[in-house]
């Protein structure tokens, strides 16, 4: 009675293996659908985090794309341009991206270039980010992450101080901020 339907049942051999829709079915060498593992959380589980802050970081876009950062009184000054009256990596962050939100990426550009820079870096993170979380892949897993996670930082971080010594030299003027 091998492979033959019984209530209900599969039987492989004479030992009954369980209901028909989880069972290999040994005629058509159909795979046995595979379970979360006890210690693997569901697919629900593992997106939640992942699509909540891309949700709230398209929230937070909308919102500067919809309230003009170069109109006073709607966000806080810089602490640093403010005390020092220098500009630090992120002066000009959210003028850039409202400029973003409406198309202009010269302006954008003109705002903050680490902003522009970073925004694709941040979209390809992301996406192989869902992609990794959809699979229930470790995130930091491949081969690739591991060998260039930790030059990569370091390139980011020098990235990041060159460019605020840079855009508070008085010679380099198109990397300012644009607020006096």
């Amino acid at each position: 009675m091998s492979g033959n339907v019984v209530s209900g049942n599969v039987v492989s051999g004479n030992v009954v293996s369980g209901t028909a829709n989880i069972v290999d079915n040994v005629q058509t060498g159909a795979p046995v659908p595979t379970q979360p593992s006890p210690g693997q959380p569901s697919r629900a589980r593992r997106m939640f985090w992942p699509v909540t802050g891309i949700a709230g970081l398209i929230g937070a876009s909308a919102y500067i794309g919809m309230v003009d950062p170069n109109q006073a009184g709607h966000y806080p000054l810089c602490p640093l341009k403010y005390l020092m009256g220098a500009d630090c990596p992120g002066c000009g962050g959210l003028r850039s991206v409202h400029s973003l939100m409406h198309g202009d990426v010269v302006g954008a550009v003109d705002h903050n270039l680490l902003v522009v820079l970073a925004f694709p870096i941040a979209i390809v993170w992301l996406t192989l980010l869902l992609i990794a979380r959809w699979r229930g892949q470790p995130i930091a897993g491949s081969t690739w992450v591991r060998k260039w996670a930790t030059p990569l930082a370091y390139a980011a971080v020098a990235l990041v101080v060159v460019f605020t010594i840079a855009r508070n030299l008085s010679f380099v003027p198109f990397l300012d901020s644009g607020l006096s």
